[in-house]
């Protein structure tokens, strides 16, 4: 027996909006966004991405880099970026996380960097230097609460060492999307969907 599982990339335009006071302040906060399959972290992070490449008449825009493993954010083809409006992104497109950030750091001085589901110790290790360098971070990691992540050994220590400033958990039984709590460093909630999920 065998099968296989297509994802077609869809945007969304505007689901970000809500949540922004909670995560841009003088600059963007580091965040990991939190979610079970499809919760919708990868759309999410996609409609983040196309709102700090963009300036307007009120805000200047982050130079943003993605590093899109599996072709997911951008929905690539032929390395060309098919679901990305903001004009200062750029895109390393099938390339592993951890040495995509590192290029990005090393030769394309970044103000963001944005990747989807960490996990390894490698992305670990990425995440740190990517801190280190003074470079803003958004990222997704699959779980259902900051709790569980909390126990996850790769993630453990990103946690301790307070390396994300913001925690946006999603759920799979709500709108895709739709974030149930955005927590701080210290895991305080800072806001909650009126409809927690159980």
């Amino acid at each position: 027996m065998s099968s296989f599982n297509i994802r077609i990339a869809k945007p969304q335009f505007g689901m970000i909006q809500p949540y922004l006071s909670y995560i841009l302040t003088d600059k963007i906060q580091n965040t990991l966004i939190i979610g079970p399959p499809q919760s919708g972290k990868t759309t999410l992070l996609r409609d983040l991405a196309n709102y700090c490449a963009t300036s307007t008449s009120t805000r200047s825009s982050y130079k943003t880099a993605i590093v899109d493993e599996r072709s997911e954010i951008c929905a690539s083809i032929n390395g060309v970026p098919q679901h990305l409006l903001g004009s200062r992104i750029d895109v390393l497109d099938r390339c592993p996380k951890a040495e995509g950030m590192m290029m990005f750091i090393r030769s394309m001085s970044p103000e963001l960097i944005i990747v989807d589901e960490i996990g390894s110790q490698k992305d670990v290790e990425a995440i740190d230097e990517v801190i280190h360098a003074g470079v803003q971070l958004v990222c997704t990691v699959h779980g259902r609460s900051f709790a569980e992540i909390s126990e996850r050994p790769t993630i453990k220590n990103i946690i301790k060492n307070k390396i994300f400033q913001r925690f946006m958990v999603l759920s799979n039984q709500t709108t895709v999307g739709e974030v149930i709590e955005i927590l701080d460093e210290e895991g305080q909630s800072l806001y909650r969907s009126r409809v927690m999920i159980k």
